[in-house]
Formats: structure tokens, sequence, C-alpha cells
């Protein structure tokens, strides 16, 4: 286009007002190309913005396939690549002919028919954050006024997308500190509210005893204080837990392998983990083998497991508990007829999930038994198999080796 300087001066101040405008990361692109067009006369363009080591399309004139803004170029690699390395604008007045070019005979990511191209870095405190291309499907199509004029609009366009990425980093930060910081009054809340209970248990039955002993019979007290005992051993659960969780996501829960009868341990496990209204069906083959583990955790897969098979299934359905022997593996199943697990699987298995909201699911507990049985696995080198559905309730099976 023929201006005069002082024209074209003002036309560029114009233009950089409109694209500074906005802090919308798209809008500035979008106005980006407008204001391109008021400069230059082009077929297409393109403008690749720099993530880690490569350069990835942001915005294409016009708009490209889904799958041509997923394409990563490495610095140093195409015409693009080489522009954002070298931090230098590359003209090409006629492409066929240009070796710098794909072999194909055309520049990646330019329209079919285009002869003249023309890229130039987006620069930015001396480091490139994009690359700027337009194209022409004449032959030196671009005058060099033309390519003077966007070169002095280039500063302009790298400071615009950079502030609105800026802005877009800010905004997406603050989103995560806030959600971090909901899921930290929410693990607050269940953790207060799951204590809660055991604790109005422990100090009703304790406070009672104090205060009206001599009135209460032998059994009373004998059965005040089995609660107490229930409740305190249901608080030091909890902390448990929680302490497990805690090693684990600092990588220092210890382990102590060693041979173990899994008759004994889910014997033990079923003992303390079925409850009354839940009867319970095990049904171990004879002679199994001892499997090489930690009993202490294998027992608390065990109990998770029983507990969560309980929690989640109606009082008077059974609990299956079986086991098998194949050369070098003992599998353990539990089974019940409860409602299932989510059909997202690996939520299930995230700590502090439960499905719904701590303050309406009539199931209490800290929503962490799954996630410790699945890291437990791990630890242990046993394999995990769960099946559920809402109609067949819930199958877990452990796979542990022979000692």
């Amino acid at each position: 286009m023929t201006r005069s300087s002082t024209d074209r001066a003002e036309l560029l101040l114009d233009l950089a007002r409109r694209v500074t405008a906005t802090l919308d990361l798209q809008r500035v692109l979008d106005q980006t190309f407008a204001a391109l067009h008021q400069l230059v006369e082009f077929s297409g363009g393109a403008i690749q913005l720099v993530e880690e080591d490569a350069l990835v399309a942001a915005a294409l004139e016009p708009p490209g396939p889904p799958e041509a803004y997923a394409v990563r170029i490495p610095f140093g690699k195409g015409v693009s690549g080489q522009i954002a390395a070298d931090g230098r604008a590359i003209y090409i007045p006629d492409i066929t002919i240009d070796e710098r070019v794909h072999p194909d005979g055309r520049a990646r990511g330019v329209s079919s028919g285009v002869r003249t191209y023309f890229g130039l870095p987006l620069i930015l405190h001396g480091e490139p954050t994009g690359v700027l291309q337009i194209d022409a499907v004449g032959v030196d199509a671009f005058s060099s006024d033309d390519r003077a004029v966007v070169l002095a609009f280039a500063p302009t366009v790298a400071a615009a997308v950079q502030n609105a990425r800026l802005f877009q980093r800010e905004q997406l930060a603050r989103r995560e500190l806030q959600d971090i910081q909901r899921m930290k009054d929410e693990f607050l809340a269940l953790v207060s509210h799951e204590l809660r209970t055991p604790i109005t248990v422990v100090l009703g039955f304790a406070e009672t005893i104090a205060h009206q002993a001599p009135e209460l019979s032998t059994d009373t007290i004998s059965l005040f204080a089995d609660r107490i005992a229930h409740g305190s051993r249901r608080l030091a659960q909890l902390l448990d837990d929680l302490l497990d969780v805690a090693h684990i996501r600092a990588g220092e829960l210890i382990v102590r392998m060693g041979p173990v009868s899994v008759d004994e341990a889910v014997h033990d496990a079923v003992a303390a983990f079925v409850d009354v209204d839940h009867p319970a069906n095990v049904q171990l083959p004879p002679g199994l083998a001892k499997v090489w583990t930690d009993p202490a955790r294998l027992r608390q897969v065990l109990g998770h497991l029983l507990s969560n098979a309980c929690k989640f299934s109606a009082p008077g359905s059974r609990i299956d508990v079986t086991g098998e022997q194949h050369d070098d593996r003992v599998s353990v199943t539990i089974a019940d007829r409860g409602t299932g697990l989510p059909a997202d699987l690996e939520r299930a298995f995230q700590s502090f999930s439960q499905g719904e909201s701590f303050e309406t699911r009539q199931s209490g507990g800290l929503g962490v038994g799954l996630y410790l049985v699945k890291q437990l696995c791990e630890l242990l080198d046993a394999d995990l198999d769960v099946r559920s559905g809402p109609e067949e309730g819930t199958r877990v099976t452990i796979k542990l080796t022979v000692a």
C-alpha cells in the first residue's frame, strides 16, 4: 500500500491501540490479523507462539482444522523454526525454488498455491516469543515498504500477545489457588465432621460413667466402656489413615516384607472389620501357601475392603471372602452385594473421594480407603483387580506372590 510516512505512522499508532486494548489472547490475535490486512495485502498467515522449545500455531488466517493447531515445530526446524532460533526475519519471493522450503515445494503451514512467504520473529526482552508469518499467491508480492511496515508493527504484536498470555496465566494461577483453598476448606470440614462422631461417643459415655457410676449397673458400665473403646479405635483408625496418606505422598511409608499366612490374615481381618449386620462367608482352600508381604499392611488392605463392603451394602447382605492359588500367586477376593462403585473407577481410587458430599452422604469415612488399598498394593507388589456395577455390587481381588 502506498502511503506517506506520516499517514503510515498514524495508522500504526491507531492499530497499536486496537491490538493492545484487550488482555484476551484470542481477541489480540484477531485484532492483529485485522490490523495486518490494513497494512499489507496478503492471502494467508499464521501466528505461532513459543511453548517450551517449540512453536505451536495460536491463530491461522484463514482458520485451519483442529489438527493444524496441535503441530509442534522445534526450534531450528523448518522456516518458522529457523526464524525463532535465529531471531531474524526471512523473506522468500518464490517458495517453489527456495532450498530452505520443505522438500514438497511448500513452506510447512503455508496453503497450496502460495508463492511468496514472509516470516518474522516476535521478540520481547531479547527473547523470541513467537513467529508471525504472512503469504501471498503472487511471486515477490511484498515490497520492501510492505515488509518494513510489518516489521515496525511486530513489537506491538509481541507485547500485546505477551501481556495477554501473562494475564491468562495469572487467571489460571488464581483459579488454581482458589481450587486449592476450596479443597483445603472441604478437607478440614470433612476431617472435623468425621472426628466429631467418635469424639462425641467417647465424651458422652465417659462423662456418664464419671457422673453416674454409683447409679449404673456393672453390665451398663461394661457396655459404656465397650462403646468408649470402639469410639477410641475409630479415632485411632482415622488418624492412622491420615498419617498413612501423608507418608505415601511423601514417599516415606515403610513396608516390612516377610512370609505371611493368608488364612490367618483373612480370618483376623474378618473378625476385626466385618460387623454383626453382615454375615461373612469365608471360603479358603486348605493348604494355601504363605505369601511374601507385610502382615500389618495386608491386614490394613483387607480391613479397608471389608469395611467398605459392609458400609456400602444393606444390613443382612452377605460378604463373601474367597481364596485361590495358581502357581506362584495367591489371590484373595472380597465380594459384596452393595451399591457398587461409580463408573469412573479412577475417581473412586483418589484420596478423600466418596462420590458425594460429606454433608449429604449416608456413609461415614474420610474417603481414603480405596486410595490406601491401591497405594499399599503397589508397595506390596500385589495386583489389584476391581469389578463393580450398580446391579452386581463390588468384587475386589488382590493377588500376592508366594513366599
